[in-house]
C-alpha cells in the first residue's frame, strides 16, 4: 500500500486477507480522503524473481470511516481495571492494553457521542506503561485524541507480613499487592537502609523473599539501641510500587533471637550441636540450624533458651552455625561466634609397645578424626596402614621398628604430635621350635601367656584351634599340598613373632597303576603343590631306574 506493508494475516488461492498500515500524511482537512496503490507481490524460494499481479487496484482512506476516540477513563477496582471510553463508529470494538483485550460494550450515547465500558482482570496486566488502543472489527484501528492515550500500570502493596523481625534478618517476608508480576522476571524487592530481601518466589498477588542484612550482624552492645523501621518497595518492569497499607518491616532487638554459646560433641555416627541462648524459639516454632549456610542439622530439642541437634560426622576445620525461627527470624551471636572451629582431639591410643616386627593393631581414640579429604597415622614419618577411621576412632597396622618412636596424626594436610610408642623385645613374641604329629602343630613359645591372643599362619593359611599351655601352643594346619610352609605367629595387639620354622606338608602315594605301553598314573595325598617340581622312579625289568616327570 503504497509501499508500507499490509501484514498478512490468512492467504489462499484468490483472496489475500491483510491488516492496513496507518495512513501516511494523510491531509488535515477533515474533508479530504486518501487513496493509495494496492500491489500485491508474489516471491518464494522456488521462484528466481518476484512477482507482481498484472491489476492494480486502489484504497481509500476516509475520515467518516475512521472511528474516533475522545474521551478515555480508568478505574481500578479490587481485581480489576474498569475503561470508559467515549467515541464514534466503535460499535463491535475491542480495546487493547498491552497484551490484554477486552470487547467494548455499550453504556449510552447520542448521534455525536457514544458511551462503551469493558473490564480488565488485573492478574493479565504486568506493571508498564501501555498505549490504549481500540479498534474496530471492519474499519480498524480508531483514531485517538483523549487527553489519556497511555495508561501506567502500577505496583500495588496491600501488606507485608511478618510486620517485626530480628535485626540479623532471616524472615521469609511476604509481600501481598496487585500487579506485582513479570513476564521477563524483571522484579526486585527494596527495603533501604543496610538490609536486602532475595526473592523465593513471585506471583501477581504476592511475592515471598528472605530478609538479609547487608553487612555483618550487629555488635551486641549496640542491639538494645537499634530499632530499624524499613519502607518496603518493590519495582516490576522497572516501575516502582505505590503503598496501599502498611508497607513497614519493623526490626528490633526484642524481637531478635540471641546466641551465647555453642558447644559440640560427637560419636561413632554422629556430631551434636548444643545452642544457648534467649528467645531462640517458641513451642509452636521448630527452630531451623544450618551448617555452612548448606547442611541442616536435624533438631532434637528446643525451648526458648536452648536447642540441640545432630547431623552426620563433621570433619576438623570451620563451620559457620546459623540459627533462625519462622517467627522472628535469624539469630544474631552475642557472646559466641557463629563460626565452631572443629579440631582433632586424641584422648588415648593403645597399645603403646609393640613388637619390632611390625603388624601391631594400634587404637587411637577421640573426637573429630574423619578428615574431608584424608586421615593418616605415622610413627616417626612411616605410615600405620589405616585399617578403618571414624569420627571418634582408628585402627591401623603399625611397620617394623626398633625403640621409641614418635605417633602423630595427620588430617587434611595438617599434622597433631600424640606422643610415643616402643618397640622391644621384651614385647615380641617368638615361636623357638616346631613339633608336627600329622597335622596336629605342637610350638615351643616364648613372651606369649595363655591370655594372648594369637593368631598362626601355616604359609598363607590359617591354622587353627590356638590353644597355649605354658609354654606350649598348638594349632590344627589345614590339609595343604606338598611342600613347605613357614609357620608365622600374629600377636593381637603386639604384632608379629619372631619365627624361623617351617612346617613340611608330605607326599604320601596313595596307589600307582601303569596302562600298559602309555603311562603311569600315581594318586597321591595330598595333591601335589607343582606336578612339574616332582619325579618318580620306576624299577623295570632290566633292573634300570628312570626319572619319569608326574
Amino acid at each position: 500500500m503504497d509501499r508500507r506493508t499490509c501484514t498478512v494475516t490468512h492467504l489462499a488461492e484468490e483472496t489475500v486477507w491483510c491488516l492496513t498500515p496507518p495512513a501516511a500524511n494523510l491531509p488535515n482537512e477533515d474533508s479530504q480522503d486518501l487513496s493509495v496503490r494496492v500491489n500485491v507481490v508474489i516471491s518464494s524460494r522456488s521462484l528466481q524473481h518476484a512477482f507482481s499481479a498484472k491489476r492494480t487496484t486502489t484504497f481509500n482512506y476516509q475520515r467518516a470511516l475512521t472511528p474516533l476516540i475522545t474521551v478515555i477513563e480508568t478505574e481500578i477496582t479490587d481485581s480489576s481495571l474498569l475503561l470508559s471510553i467515549q467515541g464514534i463508529n466503535i460499535t463491535g470494538s475491542v480495546a487493547k492494553l498491552g497484551l490484554s483485550e477486552c470487547d467494548l460494550e455499550f453504556q449510552h450515547g447520542n448521534k455525536s457521542a457514544m458511551f462503551y465500558q469493558c473490564s480488565l482482570p488485573l492478574s493479565s496486566l504486568e506493571p508498564g506503561t501501555f498505549p490504549i488502543q481500540v479498534i474496530q472489527r471492519q474499519l480498524g484501528y480508531a483514531r485517538v485524541t483523549a487527553r489519556l492515550q497511555a495508561l501506567t500500570i502500577t505496583p500495588r502493596i496491600t501488606s507485608v507480613f511478618p510486620s517485626q523481625g530480628s535485626v540479623c534478618g532471616g524472615m521469609l517476608l511476604t509481600i501481598s499487592g496487585i500487579a506485582l508480576k513479570s513476564r521477563r522476571n524483571l522484579v526486585r524487592v527494596s527495603l533501604g537502609s543496610n538490609y536486602s530481601c532475595e526473592i523465593q518466589n513471585s506471583g501477581n498477588d504476592a511475592i515471598s523473599c528472605t530478609v538479609l542484612p547487608g553487612a555483618h550482624p550487629l555488635h551486641y552492645h549496640w542491639l538494645a539501641e537499634v530499632s530499624w523501621v524499613l519502607n518496603v518497595t518493590v519495582t516490576v518492569n522497572g516501575i516502582t510500587s505505590v503503598c496501599l497499607g502498611d508497607c513497614t518491616l519493623h526490626l528490633h532487638e526484642q524481637w531478635t533471637p540471641i546466641v551465647d554459646l555453642v558447644t559440640w560433641e560427637m560419636n561413632e555416627t554422629f556430631t551434636y550441636v548444643m545452642i544457648k541462648g534467649q528467645s531462640l524459639a517458641w513451642a509452636s516454632d521448630s527452630p531451623v540450624v544450618h551448617v555452612n549456610n548448606q547442611a541442616v542439622c536435624k533438631v532434637t530439642f528446643w525451648n526458648e533458651t536452648s536447642i540441640k541437634c545432630q547431623m552426620d560426622c563433621l570433619a576438623p576445620g570451620e563451620h559457620n552455625v546459623s540459627v533462625s525461627n519462622r517467627q522472628s527470624g535469624q539469630a544474631c551471636f552475642r557472646k559466641a561466634s557463629s563460626a565452631l572451629t572443629i579440631l582433632p582431639q586424641v584422648y588415648q591410643f593403645y597399645p603403646r609397645n609393640f613388637s619390632t616386627n611390625g603388624g601391631g593393631l594400634l587404637t587411637l581414640v577421640g573426637s573429630a578424626l574423619k578428615g574431608k579429604r584424608m586421615t593418616s597415622v605415622l610413627i616417626d614419618h612411616h605410615p600405620c596402614l589405616v585399617l578403618s577411621v571414624t569420627c571418634v576412632a582408628i585402627q591401623c597396622t603399625v611397620p617394623p621398628g626398633k625403640g621409641t618412636r614418635a605417633l602423630s596424626l595427620k588430617v587434611d594436610g595438617i599434622s597433631y604430635y600424640l606422643g610415643r610408642i616402643n618397640y622391644s623385645e621384651e614385647f615380641t613374641p617368638a615361636f623357638l621350635s616346631l613339633v608336627a604329629t600329622g597335622l596336629l602343630l605342637t610350638v615351643t613359645v616364648s613372651r606369649v601367656t595363655e591370655t594372648d591372643t594369637i593368631n598362626v599362619f601355616v604359609g598363607d593359611f590359617a591354622c587353627g584351634g590356638v590353644t597355649i599351655t605354658r609354654s606350649a601352643l598348638q594349632c590344627s594346619a589345614p590339609w595343604l599340598p606338598a611342600g613347605e610352609y613357614h609357620v608365622l605367629g600374629l600377636d593381637v595387639p603386639r604384632g608379629w613373632a619372631s619365627s624361623n620354622l617351617t612346617f613340611t606338608s608330605p607326599l604320601m602315594v596313595a596307589a600307582a597303576h601303569y596302562n600298559w605301553g602309555k603311562s603311569w598314573r600315581l594318586a597321591a595325598a595330598p595333591p601335589l603343590r607343582d606336578c612339574n617340581d616332582w619325579y618318580f622312579w620306576h624299577e623295570r625289568k632290566n633292573m634300570t631306574s628312570k626319572k619319569y616327570p608326574c
